[in-house]
């Protein structure tokens, strides 16, 4: 529901606007809580980058940095890792 809700933010706002930034950042957070349920060594350690990835975005948005090109690229390789943590 709420990947939906970010599409259609980004539809209607586009992928700088504050709002689709801070609801792809609340979708992390869902989805590395989802993804701590999950027992293994390998994908403990893939969780893990994830992780920091994920705090990394999160102390450069406390900065205003967030509409930074190397914050939107972070973020999307936050996006293509949680996909493909999610589907194994």
């Amino acid at each position: 529901m709420l990947r939906r809700s970010l599409e259609d933010l980004v539809d209607q706002y586009g992928t700088l606007n504050p709002y689709v930034i801070e609801r792809s950042q609340l979708l992390d957070k869902c989805i590395v809580q989802y993804m701590k349920s999950f027992p293994g060594e390998e994908k403990r350690e893939r969780l893990e980058t994830i992780v920091r990835l994920h705090q990394g975005i999160e102390s450069l948005d406390k900065y205003g940095m967030s509409s930074n090109p190397l914050v939107l690229a972070v973020s999307r390789e936050l996006d293509r890792l949680l996909i493909e943590f999610i589907r194994g």
